[in-house]
């Protein structure tokens, strides 16, 4: 290091000396400060005083500006405190210092959409593919968006590039496979059936694949409006409706495509009723068509022109199960949960062996929790003996016996049932309840993260919020970054 003497050496005045060396030592300082606070950061950081980090990151920026580790931590930490509009902001001064990469277009693509800005998202998302298995989670952004939208040859086209990437994963083979089920029957098979050994995906798959096998004779037209229906019955609307639109290719005036292609775009928030009025028209007295009207009408609140419609449906098919449900659907609309209930039931009698009209019931039963102490448990447990391979029955058995003071028992079932399927969200939410009243909250917290990032329905995400905040427990960036599907 230099020192007094040896600048005074060089005929440097002591004064001029000591400022010299204090500017040569300065650094030195700085370094040591900036190493304090990014400390202190870290520990606030990892104690969850995100505030408190992003000021010891802040000052530490301060001395050392544009620092990209600096960056990247105020980064973190400001998303760990839901502040999305800073985090953006340190984003944006980072890659004007560092650049672009893959990882940054994520972590974009990730704060806009948190942002509540989609476009924007997605263009991250599509800048950031390279072309390898990092890509997953843009892939998946993308088809999804691209199913929303209902531009299904792109959301086939991002499949097809991610299958090229990873051949086995089973939500890019399903998906695929649900895009190629009216067209192509050996792909479709081939697809499906890798992606049932997933068991969220199983259900689904074996019904498309019966249905191609059972009717494999059929025309294209209707082959593909059975398809259609299956995914109808799946809530996969938007597949339902490129389904539909394919049937109607093959035959333009197929009446029953018409009017369930109207009931797929209304589940989608579009209106489907020109589609109805059309089909009615070529068949006005069909009773599947008049089933669909009503279902257009609960879905768009006219319950009193649905019931209507059902009750006359009703009267002249009176062992029809499916009209049974959906006037129960129609109650459940107006908030009548006893009769409902009542339905529910009459449609289970109708058709003891469809499991459809079984998970409805029991879901009802568990769900709004009527009646559930008493003869819930029983019609549930009769239920889950009989359907013993759905997840969701075996969950809302689950539910009831612990409502009836079984936890033990409650536990092994909901084992049971996510040993069935690991990401059923009934069952992962009821779980965590059940491990939250046993003390073991962190396990709790796990299973409702979960749900809270891979819930299907959006009722399963809004009450694994509210769990969370009652535990206290606020989802942090690496928990949206973190998504498991």
């Amino acid at each position: 290091m230099t020192s007094l003497k040896s600048l005074k050496s060089l005929g440097i005045p002591i004064r001029i000396a000591l400022l010299l060396i204090l500017v040569l030592l300065l650094p030195e300082a700085n370094n040591g400060k900036v190493a304090a606070l990014v400390g202190a950061g870290d520990q606030a950081q990892s104690s969850g005083h995100y505030a408190e980090a992003i000021d010891h990151y802040q000052r530490a920026l301060a001395i050392m500006p544009d620092t990209p580790a600096l960056l990247e931590k105020l980064i973190t930490s400001s998303s760990a405190a839901h502040r999305t509009d800073l985090a953006l902001i340190y984003l944006d001064l980072l890659t004007s210092k560092a650049g672009w990469t893959s990882s940054r277009y994520r972590l974009a693509a990730t704060l806009h959409a948190e942002q509540g800005e989609p476009e924007a998202a997605l263009v991250y998302w599509r800048s950031s593919l390279n072309g390898t298995h990092a890509d997953q989670e843009a892939i998946r952004r993308l088809t999804e968006a691209a199913l929303t939208r209902r531009q299904w040859e792109i959301a086939l086209r991002y499949l097809d590039r991610w299958l090229k990437i990873d051949p086995r994963d089973e939500w890019a083979l399903f998906n695929a496979g649900l895009l190629y089920a009216p067209r192509d029957l050996a792909l479709t098979q081939r697809y499906l059936t890798q992606a049932g050994a997933d068991p969220q995906y199983k259900g689904v798959a074996d019904a498309i694949i019966a249905t191609f096998v059972q009717y494999a004779s059929d025309d294209a037209s209707t082959l593909a409006l059975r398809v259609g229906l299956q995914m109808l019955n799946h809530e996969l609307w938007s597949q339902a409706e490129y389904a539909f639109n394919i049937s109607l290719a093959n035959n333009p005036n197929n009446p029953a495509a018409l009017a369930f292609l109207g009931i797929a775009r209304d589940q989608q928030g579009l209106d489907g009723e020109s589609l109805l009025v059309r089909a009615l028209t070529l068949a006005p007295n069909d009773p599947q068509l008049l089933y669909a009207a009503a279902v257009h009408y609960r879905i768009k609140g006219d319950l009193a022109q649905a019931l209507n419609i059902l009750e006359q449906l009703g009267t002249q098919n009176p062992t029809n199960a499916a009209i049974a449900a959906e006037i129960g659907n129609v109650y459940r609309s107006f908030g009548d949960l006893v009769e409902t209930l009542e339905w529910y039931k009459v449609a289970v009698g109708l058709a003891p062996e469809d499991q459809q009209f079984a998970v409805l019931l029991a879901t009802l039963y568990a769900d709004e929790d009527i009646n559930l102490k008493d003869e819930g448990v029983l019609v549930i447990g009769r239920l889950a003996e009989k359907f013993s391979s759905d997840p969701n029955i075996i969950a809302c058995y689950a539910w009831a016996l612990y409502r009836t003071d079984k936890p033990q028992d409650a536990r092994a079932q909901l084992e049971r049932a996510l040993a069935l399927d690991t990401t059923n969200s009934r069952a992962r939410y009821f779980y965590a309840l059940v491990m939250e009243a046993r003390g073991d909250v962190n396990t709790a917290i796990s299973s409702l993260l979960y749900v809270y990032q891979n819930a299907r329905e959006q009722r399963f995400r809004d009450l694994a919020v509210r769990a969370l905040d009652r535990m206290g427990y606020k989802p942090t960036f690496e928990d949206l970054m973190g998504k498991v599907r």
